[in-house]
């Protein structure tokens, strides 16, 4: 028997004998119930089953072939008790049975600078800023990531209070999130708890610039992260509600005396979807993930628990599991690459311990260093900063990641020397018509002074082309020179000095046609999330062949990428970046039978060589 509800719900319900279906109205409203009635044979039911209470209130229990033992559903002052519960056993197990995690977490020699003191009795509830001269080395710890939401607490720590709150800091004076921080970590039986704004003297450049060169240890060496998805600043809250408060009653069974009501609630916003309205849904509900800083605390940290509004969901290298047990191993849209928790061990020979060449891993190299590209910049790029200056900064943890698998390379303000004319074909994301206010400009609004060739100096999304195999790929140009200096020579630091020399083809205009050749141009102009790069009419654009990639099939398929640049001083080869554009031929199958390849390809970019020059061009 089917009963469909609403036009929109299927529930499979097998009975024996006989069924009815009776309208009940608990509450004041209208709920289907069926009635079963026992002919020898007990009824089966896999539906999503509840059990209530005697006021009907659920506790809502999930069960499925992965999830035989019932999870009831908490209720929000059950925070601090089932929840942490719930969570210990998730990291229990994590470490008891991720063989990556553990073996990650057995380095316990890290201790931060400053950590918060949650656990002394003898303060009556309140909490003490400790430096590392206090606490035990190898301490365990937890750490907070959250919304700052221009709100300054009264507990942050200044020059001027660092030796009030290494005294005390009243209860009185955390916000919520801190309060529930604070608690969480008590029932989790820790002692300490990292939060940025009272573990980093605020104001001071000195102090700054040497914790911000520790966020990669901080997090990576935390007990567990605690992030605040829901609030959008320090005073809303870990939580704000329960998981009951999110399910609708929407049909019940009976059978003789016995009820069981059933309940349904939206899917979890979180789950990774195509859905291109998802990514709205998750920014308007999780504020915290549209901000930088907050991407590489969550990115670094092996255990991480987001708190929603409504319950926890865990996440570690190896799995995924919420409270209502729902979300069992699937896709989070807050994912993790594998690639970023490779350690250097992975590039080692065995037993010598020396590095290996990019040669004898060659998959695992372009491997990693497509991960930086099409996950971690095109994930980044897009994120927001208060701070201009804290453009690259807060992604300075996943470059310190990402160095341990590239130690013979060289970081270039977002950039890696060993993959640098890949990492130079970055494109910004389309601008949404809506969006696209101003139209073109001859200037692009630059706040971060960092030099065109890097992404990171416009306040814009960017993504790259994507290998796609079968494809072969021939880098054509080739680095001369390239170097950053850094003010306090730390590649955090404010960027003082950039050189950028390639050497390759370069072309003036942009007018290449032939008649023997289909031609498919995709030119894409960077923007600044206000409007494209406008080149005026009387100025000459040179192109720049960086690489091309070819395929061969049934068709011939080849797709050569340049930088769009302009010049920047008369008579000399000093440039700016204005875009990339990609040049695709195809040659069809008679074509391919009836000339020769080599003399094809020759063909078909003679037009576009012809006026190319081998030039070394320097771009700012």
């Amino acid at each position: 028997m089917d009963y469909k509800y609403s036009g929109r719900t299927s529930i499979r319900v097998w009975a024996p004998q006989e069924t009815t279906i009776t309208e009940d109205k608990p509450g004041g409203g209208s709920v289907p119930v069926i009635q079963l009635r026992q002919a020898g044979l007990r009824p089966r039911i896999r539906p999503y089953v509840t059990s209530a209470n005697i006021n009907g209130t659920p506790f809502a229990k999930y069960i499925s072939p992965s999830n035989i033992f019932p999870t009831k559903w908490t209720y929000i002052d059950q925070l601090f008790g089932s929840s942490s519960k719930w969570a210990q056993n998730q990291i229990s197990d994590c470490l008891n049975s991720h063989g990556e995690c553990r073996r990650i977490s057995e380095d316990v020699s890290f201790t931060p600078s400053r950590l918060i003191n949650v656990s002394i009795s003898e303060l009556g509830g309140d909490v003490v800023l400790e430096d590392d001269t206090s606490i035990s080395p190898g301490s365990e710890y937890v750490a907070l990531s959250y919304c700052w939401g221009g709100y300054d607490p009264d507990c942050m720590t200044t020059a001027d209070s660092l030796e009030e709150n290494m005294r005390r800091i009243p209860w009185s004076k955390l916000p919520e999130t801190f309060k529930d921080a604070v608690r969480f970590t008590r029932s989790l039986g820790i002692n300490y708890l990292w939060i940025d704004s009272i573990c980093i003297v605020q104001h001071d450049k000195r102090d700054w610039h040497r914790q911000a060169g520790l966020m990669w240890d901080i997090y990576k060496h935390s007990h567990v992260t605690l992030v605040a998805l829901y609030g959008s600043s320090s005073k809303s809250g870990l939580r704000s509600t329960s998981m009951e408060n999110e399910v609708t009653k929407v049909v019940e069974f009976s059978l003789d005396q016995h009820r069981w009501p059933l309940y349904a609630r939206l899917p979890h916003y979180l789950e990774f979807s195509l859905d291109p309205d998802s990514s709205k849904e998750i920014e308007k509900r999780s504020p915290l993930l549209s901000r930088a800083w907050a991407y590489q605390e969550r990115m670094v940290s092996p255990k991480v628990l987001y708190f929603t509004e409504s319950e926890i969901i865990f996440q570690c290298y190896s799995h995924t599991n919420c409270e209502c047990g729902i979300f069992r191993n699937r896709g989070l849209t807050v994912g993790k690459p594998s690639s970023i928790f490779w350690d250097d061990h992975r590039f080692k020979n065995g037993s010598q311990g020396t590095p290996v060449t990019t040669e004898e891993n060659q998959g695992v190299w372009e491997w990693v260093a497509g991960t930086w590209r099409r996950y971690i910049v095109k994930e980044y790029s897009g994120l927001l900063v208060t701070k201009p200056e804290d453009r690259l900064a807060a992604l300075g943890a996943m470059a310190k990641q990402f160095q341990k698998l590239r130690p013979n390379e060289t970081y270039l303000v977002g950039l890696w020397s060993g993959s640098l004319i890949e990492d130079l074909s970055w494109k910004c994301s389309d601008l949404p018509l809506k969006e696209n206010r101003r139209g073109w400009k001859d200037t692009l609004k630059r706040p971060y002074s960092l030099p065109t060739w890097s992404w990171a100096s416009l306040q814009s999304g960017v993504d790259f082309p994507r290998r796609i195999l079968p494809i072969g790929r021939e880098v054509v140009a080739a680095v001369s020179e390239a170097s950053c200096d850094y003010e306090g020579h730390s590649s955090l630091g404010l960027l003082t000095k950039s050189v950028l020399k390639l050497r390759g083809k370069l072309t003036p205009g942009m007018h290449f046609y032939s008649s023997t050749r289909i031609y498919h141009e995709k030119v894409h102009m960077d923007h600044d999330d206000d409007g494209y790069q406008c080149i005026p009419q009387q100025q000459k654009v040179y192109l720049f062949w960086m690489f091309a990639d070819f395929r061969v099939s049934s068709q011939e398929r080849t797709t050569r990428y340049y930088l769009i640049l302009r010049r920047e001083e008369e008579d000399k080869n000093i440039f700016s970046r204005a875009g990339v554009v990609e040049y695709t031929t195809t040659i069809n199958e008679n074509t391919w039978n009836m000339i020769d390849t080599s003399k094809t390809y020759e063909d078909a970019w003679r037009m576009l060589d012809k006026h190319s020059v081998m030039t070394e061009c320097e771009i700012r």
